[in-house]
């Protein structure tokens, strides 16, 4: 979606096909997480004897980033209603709401390819426990934030889907859901209740007779690294991919909730996993499991692929050459919602400073994926010298819980007027949540393009589609 008048959606071909560069196409839901949770360290890198070489820094090619989206790009003017923050204190209902039943439904990694391949369910890069001290150098290049919206741009939500779906002989009930979303969406969210005047923007679609997808809308996909951050490149040096998921890029975990009586759909980017002998979910065939057959897969040799979805194929059975498309492998296996971590370094010198870890601003982060490890790993200059561990059930995130349960009541009565608010306008009507200062507003997009293709679609009203 643009500001300017809109043209038709453009596919191009593998070689130059990035969600980039389709930032001016019509129907493009820019689709974006932040990553690179690092922190500054101060100075450049310098490695300090210890144990273990420092790894060899990242290479990129260069690349030219498309500047920031508007963010009031492809909305129409003026808006069509706000939110009342006090509104939400005074509606009726229980003082406290809790995340209950939750159960991981489904997973995948992105490979790092210029192809759109995922492999499913995947695993999360496993934890070394690795012997301190240890070098890394500070991160460079340009970071991915968001693999979903950079490699599937029309339809980010589509893998997420197709992922649940392996897991469940192709049946699971989305009609029954009220929220399908990423973590990202809640927390932004919570940050407006809680009064961080942060902009951000989220379009909602409203599929079936009550599903809202809350589609990710962010200014961009990629950006560069500082140059002053090491969290990158502590975590591939901290945990690694199995040999089934060599290559991966990023692993995402949908799980499903009971949130004070609404039913969430959540898609969140795991860091890492304690090694676990019992994964869940049903056995994988062992056909893409073998590191030189994956590597063959890459190379485009096909390995019993799953599936393949074409982006431009929902409406037409002529595909060109020249539209990409998402192929899925099997491999990994959904590991258990008990060994998750939640990697974050800092500089060793902040240990003292109130604002060394924002535990109020870090909790949610945890509770809204039912994540239950956090490690800060604390260096110098790159050198790690020690890693803090918390449990989310600890004393410590038990009091943080407490004081926070206000802003989870308000977050629960938030997402149920949101959807009430999009049920009554209708499918036919997109409409986008807008953050600016302390005002959360409604717009109407001005193309509501379908969030999904027309057979997924299909599953809100026959789940068994």
């Amino acid at each position: 979606m643009s500001s300017f008048t809109p043209t038709p959606f453009v596919f191009l071909s593998e070689s130059s096909g990035t969600a980039e560069g389709l930032r001016q196409s019509r129907g493009h839901p820019n689709f974006r997480g932040r990553g690179g949770r690092g922190e500054r360290g101060g100075g450049g890198w310098r490695g300090r004897g210890g144990r273990g070489a420092a790894p060899k820094p990242r290479t990129f090619e260069p690349v030219s980033l498309p500047g920031d989206r508007e963010l009031h790009e492809g909305l129409s003017s003026p808006h069509l209603s706000s939110f009342d923050l006090d509104a939400l204190s005074a509606i009726p209902g229980p003082a406290t709401v809790q995340v209950s039943s939750c159960k991981a439904i489904g997973s995948y990694n992105w490979l790092g390819t210029a192809s759109q391949t995922i492999v499913v369910p995947g695993s999360p890069p496993i934890w070394k426990q690795r012997p301190m001290p240890f070098s890394v150098p500070p991160d460079t290049g340009i970071a991915m934030v968001d693999p979903n919206g950079y490699h599937f741009a029309r339809y980010p939500i589509l893998p997420a889907m197709i992922a649940v779906e392996e897991l469940h002989e192709g049946r699971y009930p989305w009609n029954t859901t009220d929220f399908i979303t990423d973590r990202n969406n809640i927390r932004k969210l919570l940050r407006w209740i809680s009064k961080d005047n942060k902009e951000f923007r989220i379009d909602l679609h409203l599929v079936g007779e009550r599903t809202i997808i809350m589609g990710r809308w962010e200014k961009r996909f990629r950006e560069p690294s500082s140059g002053y951050t090491y969290g990158l490149n502590y975590k591939e040096a901290a945990a690694y991919y199995p040999p089934e998921c060599k290559g991966s890029e990023s692993h995402h975990r949908i799980i499903h909730y009971t949130f004070g009586g609404l039913t969430l759909v959540v898609r969140c980017k795991i860091d890492a996993c304690h090694a676990s002998p019992t994964p869940q979910g049903r056995p994988e065939r062992s056909a893409s499991t073998d590191v030189d057959q994956l590597a063959d897969a890459l190379a485009g040799v096909r390995i019993d692929p799953v599936h393949r979805y074409d982006q431009g194929a929902s409406t037409s059975q002529t595909v060109s050459k020249r539209i990409q498309s998402l192929t899925v492998l099997r491999g990994g296996s959904l590991v258990p919602q008990s060994s998750l971590i939640e990697l974050t370094t800092r500089a060793e010198h902040r240990r003292d400073r109130p604002d060394f870890f924002d535990w109020k601003e870090g909790y949610p982060h945890l509770y809204l994926s039912q994540t239950p490890y956090h490690i800060i790993a604390l260096h110098q200059k790159g050198t790690f010298i020690e890693v803090q561990k918390e449990q989310v059930d600890s004393n410590k995130l038990i009091r943080v819980h407490r004081e926070l349960e206000p802003e989870f009541k308000k977050l629960r009565d938030l997402l149920a007027v949101i959807q009430k608010l999009a049920i009554r306008y209708g499918s036919e009507r997109g409409l986008s949540l807008v953050c600016e200062g302390d005002e959360l507003r409604v717009y109407e997009r001005m193309d509501n393009d379908a969030c999904l293709p027309s057979e997924y679609l299909a599953r809100f009203n026959h789940p068994n589609a």
